[in-house]
């Protein structure tokens, strides 16, 4: 959604998930599970937009992430549709402020239309005639495999650039891991055919983002995002990918600070135990507010059925499973 944050989110015939429902989400939600259980693929339903074409690139946008993208595709939806079910439809119920929703897209894939209804837009016939996409549209997904990028300078330029507060706010949170950050300009002092950033430091030193190291860019391009996407959502898949398990408490509290502070609602997988060790502890460190906004979502595979179901749970039982030796993973 463009804005606003979910309460509750159910989905049928997308991926794995004939019907999937996840209830009672928080502000910060972990989602866990086995490998192949849908936890990429439940950050993938979240970019659901009430308008067709808007989710049509959204969609779009994760195959070319993926090199699945061929620059010319007319079957986008058939590729996220549940595989062993014979329906041709789609359905999305969600509820944000509490107030549910429900949308459904009903395929015709040989006449290339779709019968859109909504209750939040005029339900009606959509065409979706081949087309090409070239340009990349920004959408709120950080896969595992992003790394250090020219669109972080694009983003700084937009977001904290002459935007002060903003700049204060990453830097500050960056001080969690790396203590003598002191500031973040554009980096004038290689001649490259694409700008980049540069950190400094107490005592004058600086030194190019690219050569921080995983941890601290990682960060950065979150705690970037996070300021983008202001009130609305974030999704991070493998959030633990390149973040060392001595940082990882550190790393999330910045995440956690800020994603309050910018008022937006943050989705994340792993199957990490470290990682979940970490989002616990930086919880309790953080206090009662953020623990009470925090949550897990598991995936789950019926042994028998096959379908995921998922388990919302809030961080009490999360800290049980911990002290116990279970493995909510």
């Amino acid at each position: 959604m463009e804005s606003g944050h979910f309460n509750y989110f159910r989905v049928k015939n997308f991926k794995r998930f004939r019907d999937l429902e996840v209830k009672d989400i928080g502000q910060f939600n972990l989602v866990l599970g086995d490998n192949n259980v849908g936890k990429t693929s439940l950050l993938e339903a979240l970019l659901f937009e009430v308008n067709f074409k808007s989710f049509e690139r959204s969609l779009t946008q994760i195959l070319k992430i993926r090199d699945m993208y061929d620059g010319l595709r007319e079957d986008v939806f058939q590729l996220f549709q549940n595989v062993n079910s014979s329906d041709s439809s789609m359905t999305f119920e969600f509820s944000l402020d509490r107030e549910k929703y429900e949308v459904n897209y009903l395929f015709d894939f040989e006449k290339s239309k779709v019968m859109v209804s909504s209750q939040l837009s005029q339900s009606g016939i959509v065409e979706f005639p081949l087309e090409t996409i070239h340009n990349d549209i920004q959408i709120p997904f950080i896969p595992f495999s992003l790394s250090y990028g020219k669109d972080m300078f694009d983003d700084f330029s937009k977001f904290l650039l002459r935007k002060e507060k903003n700049r204060k706010e990453i830097i500050e949170s960056l001080k969690i891991i790396h203590p003598s950050i002191k500031n973040i300009e554009v980096d004038t002092y290689q001649s490259t055919s694409h700008p980049t950033l540069r950190c400094f430091f107490d005592g004058s030193e600086s030194v190019s983002m690219g050569f921080l190291g995983d941890g601290v860019t990682k960060l950065f391009r979150i705690l970037l995002e996070v300021t983008k996407y202001e009130f609305g959502i974030l999704l991070i898949d493998e959030i633990d990918t390149g973040i060392h398990h001595s940082r990882m408490v550190e790393f999330w509290k910045g995440i956690i600070k800020h994603s309050s502070k910018k008022h937006l609602q943050l989705f994340a997988t792993t199957h990490n135990r470290e990682c979940i060790q970490a989002y616990q502890e930086a919880l309790e460190e953080l206090g009662e507010n953020y623990l009470s906004a925090a949550r897990t979502i598991s995936l789950k595979e019926h042994p028998e059925t096959r379908d995921v179901i998922a388990f919302t749970n809030g961080i009490e039982v999360l800290q049980y499973a911990n002290e116990t030796g279970n493995d909510l993973r």
